[in-house]
């Protein structure tokens, strides 16, 4: 996938297998994707239309392509936080 550069709200770099640096994008997104579970509450179940940030990692083999979404979250700082959570190793955040 090709990222939208005029949505990313963060960017930072994290070194894969500790020598492969690849990128990392927060993006801002208009919808909140529901899980689609007729048994969830609606307020779950369906898409809701609110700010919200998506998580993108660039594919170390292919520069450019981000294949790995880290999920959706409601604030900059669940994202950030979001990331730090399942990279190994240090993240370098830039600021835009």
């Amino acid at each position: 996938m090709t990222i939208d550069e005029s949505r990313i709200v963060k960017s930072g770099e994290w070194l894969f297998d500790g020598s492969t640096r690849c990128r990392i994008v927060i993006q801002s997104e208009t919808c909140l994707p529901g899980t689609g579970d007729y048994e969830d509450p609606d307020e779950i179940a369906n898409d809701r239309a609110i700010p919200c940030f998506t998580i993108w990692f660039e594919n170390p083999a292919q520069k450019g392509n981000y294949n790995a979404c880290g999920g959706y979250c409601l604030t900059l700082e669940e994202a950030m936080n979001s990331v730090d959570a399942v990279i190994k190793g240090p993240v370098t955040w830039r600021q835009l």
